[in-house]
């Protein structure tokens, strides 16, 4: 019974979405229209006795379209990526990296996101090791004790992360979108000191009748932080900018940093139309951006 009132509400939010918004903003832009043209017109007409200017009833207009500005500020996804090195300081991507266990996400007064931790320690490992850094993981979550292990396992890194937002809403009835947000920081094991640190944060749409979970932003979450730890956007700027200066030149050579990053978002945009999210598909391929192999 449940699943029928649920897949009826779901109906008529669709209905409700996909009519009366369209009807609502041409109602708004008419009437905008008219009130211009009018005011326009009517210096024109001063001399004419019968030219009467028939008022239009904005209020209720302006009333409907703040109505549906919260629908439209809802659904609109955002991925973004903040950081780098700390000043007078160089990651060196040929340093092995030790990452530290990670605690699991908690949404505010929910139960515990079990496996997410682990979900994050998987996510950076899988791109670091695409980018040819040399990583291990670690059962222990303390930066001292994880010093001591990279110390004596000759690992020039220690990676600690973090992670510190995870909302699991019910988006298809909420307008919601699912958030994650991870904290990364990099610290050198010989002098203990803060290398570099990162953040992302993932918003999913909120225009979907489709349930998830955060977890299914892990991967770009790590892709984000990581390479602005790496320095992997910029290098890939460079790239692009040096191939456009010579585009008669063709090199060949092995994949650059851009696209090991696209097949990584190609893949994950395969794997999320695989579990039948085609909105977060359609938002891991706009992420794609050319690259040196295809000039």
């Amino acid at each position: 019974m449940e699943g029928v009132q649920r897949a009826i509400f779901h109906l008529f939010l669709v209905l409700f979405l996909v009519i009366v918004t369209p009807i609502a903003v041409f109602m708004v832009l008419v009437g905008v229209a008219k009130e211009f043209i009018v005011d326009r017109l009517r210096p024109l007409f001063a001399n004419v006795r019968t030219f009467r200017r028939t008022p239009v009833p904005m209020k209720p207009m302006l009333l409907i379209a703040a109505l549906f500005l919260p629908l439209v500020g809802c659904s609109i996804p955002l991925s973004r990526a903040d950081g780098g090195p700390v000043a007078n300081h160089e990651v060196d991507p040929a340093s092995r990296v030790l990452i530290l266990n990670i605690a699991d996400g908690q949404e505010i007064d929910q139960p515990i996101a079990p496996g997410s931790g682990q979900g994050l320690v998987a996510a950076l490992g899988k791109v670091m090791s695409a980018h040819g850094v040399q990583i291990s993981t670690t059962a222990t979550s303390d930066l001292s004790t994880g010093i001591a292990e990279a110390r004596k396992a000759n690992f020039g890194y220690i990676m600690k992360s973090t992670i510190t937002l995870w909302e699991d809403n019910a988006t298809a009835w909420s307008g919601n979108g699912d958030k994650l947000s991870i904290y990364v920081e990099l610290y050198d094991s010989k002098s203990r000191e803060l290398v570099a640190a990162a953040t992302h944060r993932r918003v999913a749409t909120g225009a979907t009748l489709m349930a998830g979970s955060p977890d299914r932003f892990l991967d770009q979450a790590a892709t984000g932080a990581l390479g602005k730890i790496y320095g992997w956007d910029e290098k890939d700027r460079a790239t692009q900018a040096a191939s456009a200066k010579m585009p008669h030149e063709v090199k060949q050579g092995p994949p650059s940093d851009a696209d090991a990053m696209n097949t990584e978002l190609r893949r994950l945009a395969s794997d999320s139309q695989a579990h039948g999210d085609s909105k977060a598909a359609k938002e891991y391929l706009d992420m794609i951006v050319p690259s040196s192999s295809q000039h």
